[in-house]
């Protein structure tokens, strides 16, 4: 059983007056204790098995797979991996609370890293800024491509908010389209 999604709150700073409330999420604070990681060599050919599904479009079996990968080798080196592909195949079936709790899981059960040795931590952030995106709250979608951004330049998911990260500053400068309804 996985724990229940966290709720990211808003945390005040200062009086109503003064400022807004800031948007934190306590799941990209490191974990306490993360998981420690070994290899095992037995464990590879399952999360290969998943990630094969996961090319070939059956994300049903994918997630499946990954499921079993992380019941039996919850410490393996590929676990995180495994975690987020799972998140993945949720999120290309339209499952989005699923592939968001799925990443979830990534941030609070492993240690935060780059992904340049191997930690799927950067790609799960952005991944919480996408579904932010998609939710239309792009305040909070902000929020994680600053933090992936600045916490990891120089990985592919921090080249990706970055660049997001322009898009929707560049949107909120142009202001709402207009609507093509009026004229």
């Amino acid at each position: 059983p996985s724990a229940p999604a966290a709720v990211p709150v808003p945390v005040a700073m200062g009086t109503a007056q003064e400022k807004p409330a800031v948007f934190h999420d306590p799941d990209l604070d490191p974990p306490a204790h993360p998981r420690e990681l070994t290899s095992h060599p037995e464990a590879k050919p399952l999360y290969d098995k998943g990630f094969v599904y996961y090319a070939k479009g059956d994300y049903a079996d994918s997630i499946s797979t990954y499921e079993d990968f992380l019941k039996q080798f919850p410490d393996d080196s590929h676990s995180d991996n495994a975690q987020f592909w799972i998140g993945e195949a949720q999120l290309q079936l339209k499952q989005t609370d699923k592939a968001e709790a799925a990443y979830r899981q990534v941030l609070r059960n492993y240690a935060h890293k780059s992904t340049l040795e191997g930690y799927k931590t950067p790609d799960a952030i952005y991944k919480l800024g996408q579904i932010s995106l998609m939710r239309g709250q792009s305040s909070r979608a902000e929020y994680y491509f600053k933090n992936v951004s600045e916490r990891f330049p120089d990985t592919t998911a921090g080249k990706k908010a970055q660049r997001e990260l322009e898009a929707i500053r560049v949107n909120t400068a142009a202001g709402p389209a207009p609507d093509p309804s009026e004229g």
